[in-house]
């Protein structure tokens, strides 16, 4: 007898299997992408809250830099985290980060906070290679880079290779000229700049040159703005060109009395220094206050608008900054610098003469004469409490989990 024929084996509705099969493997993928979806959606945390205005002046949520507890958690293959507890972790850090950022005014803050502001008046000292792939390479000093009325600037030069051994320099030319990205520019022609053999710095023998630019009195009286100052030079074997630009205002729009009127109040230390205004506008003041042992442990500012005549810029020393840095009096105030911030045009401000130096020294004051609380606004009190909502969210996720 001949072997019979083997039929497909059918489904319920009478369909080969096979057929079946295909279909699920199409259908399958559909389904399973469509929960994942759903789970996804369900997953998703609510925005961040915008931590501030421009004006109130604390960090935005975004740089605060939360650290994610889902990657720090990182290790244990092949278990589960449990995303609801991971979820409250996150939401109670990123309360403590934005409470610790904010427990002063954006006036009064950390000098640690704000390393490239210890110093005044911008002082550079840059090396730069003089060719592309090359080693030689030309070092500039500036003891300034903002100027004011009839202040100078003192440039050095030297040549020097890639690890800071002196090499034979000669300068070539030099020229000043209004700063590429000024409004002015091309308007003059470039002004000579003559530099000399300078033994200060005790490196003539290889070659050291400095100059003193003046741009009141020399071509650039009338100019508000940048400045670029181009150099070229041959440094060991190696010819090029480099420059840097200088910020000038011919005339202040204000000075500073160096009158400072100080007030204990509100639990802080406000020192309230004059100012002449010749005009209104919003203007821009910082300055640093060091401790009795001469710490530097605060960098203070004001960003407001300022009436024409004799005013007072108020310059305060919070007090939980005092009483956290332990920071003994008399305090010193130093370094104040200010512009005129001109919005929407370009250049964008006018500088005021610099107080160089120690401009007042307080009374002294006992440590526990100062408040301990922290500083608070209608903004950071809202923040505040949007995130101590998300938290209670999360805590009643984490509850519903278990």
């Amino acid at each position: 007898m001949a072997p019979s024929k083997r039929r497909p084996a059918r489904s319920p509705s009478g369909r080969p299997a096979t057929k079946q099969a295909r279909r699920w493997l199409v259908v399958l993928p559909l389904v399973l992408g469509g929960v994942l979806l759903v789970l996804l959606v369900r997953r998703r945390e609510p925005p961040p809250v915008e931590s501030s205005s421009a004006h109130d002046g604390a960090p935005r949520l975004a740089a605060l830099a939360i650290p994610d507890p889902v990657a720090d958690r990182g290790g244990d293959k092949g278990v589960e985290p449990d995303l609801a507890a991971l979820r409250l972790e996150r939401a109670q850090r990123t309360l403590d980060s934005y409470v610790q950022a904010t427990k002063y005014p954006p006036t009064s803050r950390p000098l640690s906070e704000h390393p490239d502001q210890i110093e005044p008046l911008n002082k550079v000292d840059h090396r730069q290679l003089l060719a592309r792939g090359g080693q030689s390479r030309l070092r500039l000093r500036y003891d300034r880079s903002v100027l004011v009325g009839d202040d100078a600037v003192m440039i050095r030069l030297s040549g020097e290779d890639s690890v800071g051994n002196p090499l034979p320099c000669e300068i070539i030319s030099a020229s000043a000229t209004e700063a590429p990205f000024g409004p002015d520019t091309g308007r003059h022609g470039p002004v000579p700049v003559s530099f000399t053999v300078d033994g200060s710095g005790g490196d003539a023998v290889a070659g050291s040159f400095a100059t003193r630019f003046q741009p009141a009195r020399q071509g650039f009286a009338q100019h508000l703005g940048g400045i670029r100052i181009t150099v070229r030079a041959r440094v060991g074997d190696e010819e090029g060109a480099t420059g840097f630009d200088v910020y000038y205002t011919p005339t202040p729009p204000a000075v500073f009395t160096r009158a400072v009127r100080e007030v204990l109040e509100h639990g802080s230390l406000s020192l309230y220094l004059g100012i002449d205004v010749h005009k209104a506008g919003r203007y821009v003041v910082t300055a640093r206050a060091d401790d009795a042992t001469g710490n530097g442990f605060a960098y203070l500012s004001f960003n407001d608008e300022v009436q024409e005549g004799a005013r007072e810029i108020p310059l305060v020393v919070f007090g939980k900054l005092i009483r956290d840095r332990h920071a003994g009096a008399p305090f010193r105030l130093h370094d104040v610098e200010g512009f005129l911030l001109k919005e929407d045009t370009d250049p964008d401000r006018e500088l005021v003469q610099p107080l160089l130096g120690t401009v007042y020294t307080t009374r002294v004051y006992p440590e526990s004469g100062f408040s301990d609380e922290e500083w608070q606004s209608e903004q950071r009190t809202r923040n505040i409490d949007e995130f101590t909502r998300t938290i209670e969210d999360a805590k009643q996720q984490a509850a519903g989990a278990r």
